[in-house]
């Protein structure tokens, strides 16, 4: 069984906080494929025990269902599935094409409005207590918790992380390290960049921070956490993070995003030149102890803002693209042997009229974005999607989150 930040019996718990919702204008960030090798930032002088252990005949069979790292070798681990080298080959523009034909693998059913004014939740045990981190501009990361206990009500916010004259912060997630230090990651955008139209603003670097807590409550100044540049990647923002059966910390997040024109283009690839700035992705990467990340060479394009989820019998990334209006399903055996190029379909969501959001969001005035798998300790699951109300309307567009139960 895979064991994802969500899985209470490690008393895991995972959350990160990003800054500057790419959210708020619906925005994307893209990727996809298997990136060739070419880089050289990896180090390549790490040491490996590759020698067999000495047979313990009182533990266990060791699980084989993901790769097993020997000492803190995840970044080994990370360097065996490639390098980030290039994110723009034609590959990995020609299966964002294909998005918008794909079937839907999976429907999910609107259950209930949260109420929450907000974009891009984190829902997760801490220590115990089920909450939320959400980003509330211009407050900073605040959390909720569920005193009821019907993972619908969220109550009591307390601003965790306050935004500051030169920084804003949004899109958290997080997990909890193998010392029990939990930390929280968090997109950082620059609160004093122009903010003006689209056409007067230009890209808005968006970097990571972290903050740890041993409460919950009570967090650290935000410190850079990921130095995605020195990989030949743009930019990271927004993420998610589980853990793996052989003790990595796997984290999805999305990249790139500094490349993006305010003036879309199409999202083909069709030879023209700016394209390759304009489309984002995300990214996988490995950490034994949430502290250092080493990125691998499987990057998805077209598809960002992801999410892991987990069934019995497979193990699951979405992510939204924007082009296609739809959520995007990957499929892998044990988190680590996804291929980007091959999708394995549109994951459903529908209104509370029945309508699918994909085809008829835009006529119903609903444009949606960031999402979040949850399984909680009652043994219901349920995924929340970022949803902008009123979409088009001026002055009364309402960003909340919705929650969906599962219809298939």
């Amino acid at each position: 069984m895979f064991q994802f930040n969500r899985c209470f019996s490690t008393g895991l718990v995972s959350l990160f906080l990003l800054t500057g919702s790419a959210c708020e204008s619906s925005g994307s960030i893209d990727g996809q494929g298997v990136l060739p090798d070419g880089g050289t930032n990896v180090d390549t002088q790490i040491a490996v025990d590759t020698s067999p252990p000495a047979p313990d005949t009182n533990k266990p069979a060791a699980d084989t269902s993901t790769p097993q790292p020997v000492g803190s070798s995840c970044a080994a681990l990370a360097a065996s599935m490639g390098i980030p080298a290039d994110l723009d080959t034609p590959d990995l523009y020609d299966v964002v094409a294909t998005y918008a034909d794909l079937p839907v693998a999976e429907t999910w059913s609107f259950e209930s409005d949260l109420d929450i004014r907000t974009l891009a939740p984190e829902f997760i045990e801490v220590y115990g207590v089920t909450r939320i981190y959400t980003p509330r501009s211009p407050k900073g990361i605040s959390t909720f918790t569920n005193p009821s206990g019907d993972n619908l009500t969220w109550t009591g916010e307390e601003v965790v992380v306050a935004e500051t004259p030169t920084e804003r912060y949004g899109h958290p997630y997080g997990a909890t390290a193998p010392d029990g230090t939990f930390y929280l990651f968090m997109q950082v955008k620059d609160a004093q960049q122009d903010m003006g139209p689209p056409g007067n603003k230009g890209p808005q670097p968006l970097t990571v921070s972290v903050s740890t807590s041993t409460d919950g409550e009570t967090f650290t100044d935000p410190e850079p956490a990921l130095n995605c540049t020195d990989t030949g990647i743009e930019a990271c923002a927004h993420g998610r993070i589980t853990k793996l059966d052989n003790g990595c910390y796997l984290m999805a997040v999305s990249a790139s995003v500094a490349r993006k024109h305010w003036q879309p283009l199409p999202w083909l690839h069709d030879d023209k030149s700016q394209n390759p700035t304009y489309i984002p992705g995300n990214i996988l990467a490995l950490s034994d102890n949430l502290k250092d990340w080493t990125f691998t060479g499987t990057y998805f394009r077209g598809c960002h803002d992801p999410t892991f989820i987990q069934d019995d019998d497979r193990f699951s990334l979405v992510c939204h693209n924007e082009s296609s209006n739809s959520l995007i399903r990957f499929d892998s055996t044990n988190g680590l042997d996804f291929n980007p190029l091959q999708p394995t379909g549109r994951v459903a969501i529908l209104a509370p009229g029945g309508e699918s959001m994909t085809e008829h969001g835009p006529s119903l005035q609903l444009t949606f974005g960031d999402i979040d798998w949850h399984a909680f300790p009652d043994g219901s699951d349920r995924l929340f999607v970022s949803v902008n109300e009123n979409a088009g309307i001026p002055g009364q567009v309402k960003p909340t989150v919705w929650s969906f139960i599962r219809s298939d």
